[in-house]
């Protein structure tokens, strides 16, 4: 609580000023869909995805949507609502959804990556369940918190361009050397960066394990263990490029991407983005890397110039 307080405090606090508008109007809305639905609805509204600009940056919201077509926005963000009844499945609604179009954001043309901001909606995910099962909050707050998730959730979505997500990147993604859970829990311990690897396994992890009785709900994009393994595996991908055929082959997607990354393409990574932004190289090497390792607005293409082409086609050439 102590460190949250601590982090809110050093925030700009527009944040909290347009979820609180949201839920004064979704008092008055009739509207209860899924968050899926919403997020459909996001990327297929013209007006909406037309305020999108690349350079708003993390001011999308307030420079964009907000400023060009509010009435749309608004008219979204406040359908998605949480009740006593449905706390849990909505629970695990909002946790598949984000894991799904954060994992599935990609650009068939580069190397598999995972956006900075919609990773959070992911890694903050871990926290629900223990929210849920704290006896000291009410039901009342439980579900106030988890709207506003659900909500930041959509925000950050817009914030990062709408990407589309693409199943077919999960459908062809092929493991050459398969591994359970615990394998890759172990090599995401392992792996060297400040922490956001390990947290982006524990929220997928999280997920599948509170989705698997709502398997056959339509909202749940994400049906199967084996989906959710894969796409750890995705992800320690999408932290490795550049590394020789021998090692793609033997990396399987969260936990191959990352090590691929650190073996090979995250210096020169580096120096592509301090040479495109002077401010960068001010910061140091850690950070670069951080700034490297998960790009920021994936749905907007400018966001990918740092970040190297595929090998292959091939799914198990990543």
């Amino acid at each position: 609580m102590a460190e949250a307080l601590a982090l809110t405090a050093v925030h700009d606090s527009h944040f909290g000023e347009v979820l609180t508008e949201i839920e004064a109007a979704a008092r008055t809305s009739d509207g209860d869909e899924s968050l899926i639905d919403l997020q459909q609805e996001i990327y297929s509204n013209q007006k909406l995805r037309g305020t999108m600009k690349y350079e708003y940056g993390v001011f999308q919201v307030r420079d964009g949507q907000l400023a060009h077509a509010k009435d749309e926005f608004m008219k979204v963000m406040v359908r998605w609502k949480v009740t006593p009844e449905d706390l849990q499945e909505k629970t695990a609604e909002c946790l598949n959804s984000t894991v799904y179009w954060t994992s599935l954001a990609q650009r068939p043309e580069k190397q598999i990556r995972f956006d900075f901001f919609l990773m959070h909606s992911v890694t903050a995910g871990s926290l629900w369940p223990v929210i849920n099962s704290a006896p000291w909050i009410s039901t009342k707050t439980k579900c106030r918190l988890l709207e506003w998730k659900g909500r930041a959730d959509l925000i950050l979505y817009c914030q990062t361009g709408a990407p589309c997500p693409k199943p077919e990147e999960l459908a062809a993604y092929e493991p050459q050397i398969p591994s359970g859970w615990d394998e890759v829990f172990q090599r995401a311990c392992e792996y060297e960066d400040d922490g956001h690897l390990a947290k982006l396994i524990r929220g997928v992890t999280t997920t599948a394990q509170v989705s698997k009785h709502y398997s056959h709900k339509a909202s749940f994009m994400l049906k199967s263990d084996e989906e959710f393994l894969k796409i750890a595996h995705m992800s320690e991908l999408s932290l490795v490029s550049y590394t020789s055929h021998l090692l793609l082959t033997l990396y399987p997607l969260v936990i191959d991407s990352a090590e691929q990354f650190n073996q090979v393409s995250a210096d020169r990574e580096r120096e592509i983005i301090c040479k495109k932004y002077s401010h960068a190289g001010e910061m140091s090497v850690e950070i670069q890397r951080v700034t490297a390792r998960w790009p920021r607005h994936v749905g907007f293409e400018q966001s990918w110039f740092h970040v190297p082409s595929r090998k292959s086609n091939g799914s198990s050439h990543l």
